[in-house]
């Protein structure tokens, strides 16, 4: 019996807790960007109101220690662009940064598809894939014009 513990205790992953400290949307420090994962980031987006639709941001999640970080974003977008008729298809997209130190960021931008709701989860996962911590954003374009100031939803 020992023995199978013993086995058993030695298959466990042995690595150090990490847990998501903060989880925040960003302007790039230089105006209307195509991209802007080379740039600083810029002033904060207040939770109170959506990411811009003509120009990228930054999303940045704070978490202590080093491993594997995912940022998936999922959203619904119709089979053909300009038809309200047309089916709606989900979506999902997803980056994985391996050995992310302390905090990570990826930039993102809207323009192709503005008047959806997005959900953006960020996964810190051990090295076998298991998920340690992960926080959300959501921004639902949907209920207003995309210029509107919208509460988005976050959870943890």
């Amino acid at each position: 019996m020992a023995l199978i513990l013993s086995l058993l205790s030695g298959c466990r992953e042995k690595v150090p807790p990490r847990h998501l400290v903060r989880l925040q949307a960003f302007m790039c420090s230089k105006p209307e960007q195509t991209k802007c994962s080379g740039v600083p980031r810029g002033a904060p987006i207040s939770p109170e109101s959506l990411p811009p639709v003509n120009e990228a941001f930054q999303v940045w999640a704070w978490h202590p220690g080093t491993g594997k970080v995912v940022y998936r974003i999922e959203w619904q977008s119709p089979f053909f662009v300009g038809d309200s008729g047309a089916p709606v298809a989900a979506k999902r997209s997803e980056t994985e940064l391996e050995a992310a130190i302390d905090s990570s960021t990826l930039s993102y931008n809207f323009a192709s598809a503005a008047r959806t709701r997005y959900l953006l989860r960020v996964l810190l996962l051990t090295p076998k894939g298991r998920i340690q911590d992960e926080d959300s954003l959501v921004w639902d374009y949907t209920r207003a014009a995309p210029s509107a100031s919208l509460q988005p939803e976050h959870g943890h």
